[in-house]
């Protein structure tokens, strides 16, 4: 029985070793098949990642195209992340190799690196990104002279090129801090920086149609429209022809109208029975007509029944800065002469104004009488047009119509009169026309354009610009600058009905003349400066810091054929592998 059975077994074991066989046969060939599916799929979601990837980068260089603000708006860092589109994702990133930040550095090129998912797949792609530079444009330095730019016992600072297409020249010991160019000669001063002349006149705007858009389309302010500065009487009751109010006693003293003495007309001011020296007389100013920071003239002509020294006093009373007296130089008096205690003083404060008094300090307790008494503001010349305190942009306008407009552009013609521009916050583009020689843009000022790419300032005719580096604080001025519709900056920032906010003395935008240039004190200036005739920098410093806005993205009149284009750095496209 065992020798006839053990051929069947044979033969089971046989089938059974064959069918199994064929099940791993067959089981080889559908995992060969699966992972040649997943192999497929595999190299197709790579595939897509790889365009998804690249699509992150073209994504990131047409913002660069499309934002003249793509530095500031889109920073460090992850720019987007997690993006869909088609059947994945792209995230991108940027870096700046240079300095590490790409918010600085107007020319630094920057490293985009794109990253596209599908599936599993991931794929990281790279390329350095830059913009080409229109040579020989006025817009793509920092500052440029049509003919001569002259820095007289001054410094420049700059973090652009500086040129002419003249001469460059320092003067009486100018330093220049800043890598200057001249189609002649670069010459006198001190230059820190690389200097390259001969090279070729860079092309300027036509200055017979560059104003047209913006006196076209602005909306015009009369120089009387402004402010007739003047100098207007602060002090009630001056000569004490008919009474002695608003004068009152300080301390234990009588105040009477005196015929024996006086200094015009037929009365003077009698104090007397004075008590100790302490015991003067005083008036209350109008508030409205103190204002913080502002110059006045005091001029108080004093008769002393005895020989003395006397000065004038200004007091001020605040809430944030308590009691502060501010006086005129003193005087040696001699007895029963008229002399005038008189001088300038500028009187500031924190907080609220809460009494200004004017006196006289005298170091004896002799009578004394007082006549043709005056104060009044000599921050500006009588006969200026000023604009002061003020604030003026696309939705406020405070002077003449009142009438504003959209994209803040305002033609100020000033006819060949005295203006001058001072602590004031200006969101637009200004074009200021015939301007008296005596004009200025001095103080604080927080300037910027209400249209990005739109210049600041525009003027056919010299005006000194000569900012001090004090902040524009809204307390010193009794001025909120950012209400309701004006934000700080106006793109993007914030707007409230306080008067607590400081914003830096600066101008951020494009400047131009038709004609010269004059810089003065400490100006700050974020954008471009062009004249088409003469630049001079004196008394003080200049401070420029380059922005490729107007460059990238010319105003109307400004289309030089120098619009930046997006480009990729030859050679730097490459795959990034985790």
């Amino acid at each position: 029985m065992n020798a006839q059975g053990h051929p069947r077994g044979s033969v089971y074991i046989t089938v059974l070793g064959a069918a199994l066989l064929i099940t791993i046969i067959g089981l080889s060939v559908m995992f060969v098949q699966q992972v040649q599916n997943r192999t497929a799929l595999g190299v197709s979601n790579c595939a897509e990642a790889r365009l998804y990837a690249r699509s992150a980068l073209e994504s990131g260089m047409y913002v660069i195209y499309a934002d003249p603000f793509w530095r500031t708006h889109f920073g460090n860092g992850a720019w987007c992340t997690n993006v869909p589109i088609g059947n994945g994702t792209f995230s991108l990133e940027a870096t700046d190799p240079v300095d590490g930040d790409v918010r600085s550095g107007a020319s630094d090129p920057v490293v985009l690196t794109g990253t596209g998912c599908k599936g599993e797949a991931r794929y990281r792609m790279q390329v350095k990104v830059e913009t080409a530079q229109a040579l020989g444009v006025c817009l793509e330095v920092s500052m440029h002279a049509g003919h001569d730019l002259v820095t007289d016992a001054s410094t420049l600072n700059s973090d652009q090129v500086i040129s002419a297409n003249h001469d460059t020249n320092g003067q009486n010991g100018a330093r220049i801090y800043a890598d200057a160019e001249a189609v002649n000669n670069i010459k006198g001063g001190t230059y820190y920086e690389a200097t390259h002349s001969g090279i070729k006149p860079r092309t300027m705007p036509n200055t017979a149609t560059v104003l047209n858009y913006y006196t076209t389309n602005g909306t015009p302010i009369a120089y009387s429209d402004l402010r007739l500065w003047g100098q207007a009487e602060i002090l009630v009751n001056t000569s004490f022809e008919t009474a002695t109010a608003p004068w009152y006693a300080v301390g234990a003293c009588t105040l009477s109208r005196s015929a024996v003495y006086r200094k015009d007309g037929v009365y003077s001011l009698r104090v007397s029975g004075r008590a100790n020296a302490a015991a003067v007389a005083a008036q209350d100013l109008d508030l409205a007509k103190i204002l913080n920071g502002n110059r006045y003239y005091v001029r108080l002509p004093v008769l002393l029944q005895a020989v003395g020294t006397g000065q004038a006093c200004l007091t001020i009373e605040s809430t944030g800065s308590g009691v502060q007296a501010f006086y005129t130089p003193p005087v040696a008096m001699a007895a029963f002469t008229w002399v005038d205690l008189a001088g300038e003083v500028t009187p500031t404060w924190s907080g609220q104004l809460v009494k200004a008094t004017v006196s006289v300090v005298l170091n004896t307790n002799a009578e004394y009488h007082m006549d043709a008494v005056t104060v009044y503001d000599t921050t500006y010349p009588a006969d200026t047009y000023v604009m002061d305190r003020a604030l003026l942009g696309p939705a406020v306008n405070p002077f003449g119509s009142r009438q504003t407009n959209p994209q803040g552009i305002y033609v100020l013609n000033c006819s060949g009169k005295k203006v001058i521009i001072a602590n004031s916050r200006i969101v637009g583009t200004l074009v200021i026309l015939g301007p008296n020689a005596a004009s200025s843009i001095r103080g604080s000022v927080a300037w910027e354009p209400a249209v990005p790419n739109y210049p600041a300032l525009l003027t056919d005719t010299p005006i000194p610009i000569g900012l001090g580096s004090a902040a524009l604080s809204e307390a010193t001025m009794n001025t909120n600058f950012n209400p309701t519709g004006t934000p700080y900056p106006y793109v993007g920032g914030s707007q409230n009905t306080d008067m607590n906010d400081a914003y830096p003395s600066v101008i951020r935008g494009l400047i131009y003349s038709t004609g010269n240039l004059v810089f003065q004190n400490g100006t700050a200036v974020e954008g471009v400066v062009v004249s088409h005739n003469d630049i001079t920098v004196q008394a003080g410093a200049l401070n420029l810091k380059y922005k490729s806005t107007w460059l990238n993205n010319p105003p109307p009149g400004f289309d030089l054929g120098s619009a930046k284009k997006v480009q990729t750095v030859a050679g730097t496209w490459r795959r990034v592998v985790p």
